[in-house]
C-alpha cells in the first residue's frame, strides 16, 4: 500500500512554503520569489525575443503595517494580473511587467502608481516614491545586471526628489 500525505499535511506543507515565499503583512511574493519570478520572466522574454519590464521602487516613511498594506495593494491594483508585484524588505518593492514593448509603457504603470499613492498621501498619511525603470535587454540581459541597473536609476530617482521616475537609460547615457 501506497503512503500518501494527508490533506492535514498537504495544508501545512503549502503554508511553510507560503511563509518562506510570500511577506506575512503585505501577502506579496517575498525577495526570493520574485527573484525566481524576475529569472523565469528573463527566460521566457529571451525565448519569445520580447521586452521585459522591470521598476524598483523605493517607498520611504512607512509609518505602520497597515500603511504597508495598503501601499502594496494599491501596488497591486496598478498593475495587470500578468504582472508580478513583490515587497524586497524595508522601503523596497518590485514590479516585473512581462510583454510591454517601449519604456513608455512602463512609465505609464508608473505615472499611475505615482497616482495611487498620491491618493493614500490625501488621506493624511506622508509617502514619498522614487520608481527606477530598466528593460530588458536593454538595460541589463541577465538577472543581476537588469536589476542592478534599475536599482541605480531608483537611486537617481530618489535624487531628482520625491514622487518621480527615471529610466536606467537616461542616466546611462545609452
Amino acid at each position: 500500500m501506497k503512503n500518501t500525505p494527508s490533506m492535514a499535511s498537504l495544508q501545512d506543507e503549502i503554508q511553510i512554503l507560503r511563509a518562506k515565499l510570500y511577506d506575512d503583512v503585505t501577502r506579496l511574493p517575498n525577495r526570493t520569489l520574485f527573484f525566481d519570478r524576475l529569472e523565469q520572466a528573463i527566460m521566457r522574454a529571451k525565448r519569445e525575443i520580447s521586452v521585459l519590464g522591470l521598476l524598483v521602487l523605493d517607498v520611504t516613511t512607512l509609518q505602520d503595517k497597515a500603511l504597508l498594506k495598503t501601499i502594496a495593494d494599491s501596488l497591486t491594483n496598478c498593475v495587470r494580473e500578468t504582472d508580478s508585484t513583490a515587497y524586497l524588505g524595508g522601503d523596497e518593492f518590485a514590479i516585473i511587467l512581462a510583454g510591454i514593448s517601449k519604456y513608455e509603457d512602463a512609465a505609464s504603470i508608473s505615472e499611475k502608481i505615482i497616482a495611487a499613492l498620491a491618493e493614500i498621501q490625501s488621506h493624511g498619511n506622508r509617502i514619498d516614491i522614487s520608481i527606477g525603470i530598466g528593460l530588458y535587454p536593454i538595460d541589463g540581459n541577465s538577472l543581476e545586471k537588469l536589476f542592478s541597473n534599475t536599482s541605480v536609476a531608483t537611486d537617481a530617482s530618489k535624487q531628482n526628489g520625491n514622487n518621480n521616475s527615471t529610466y536606467f537609460s537616461s542616466i546611462s547615457g545609452y
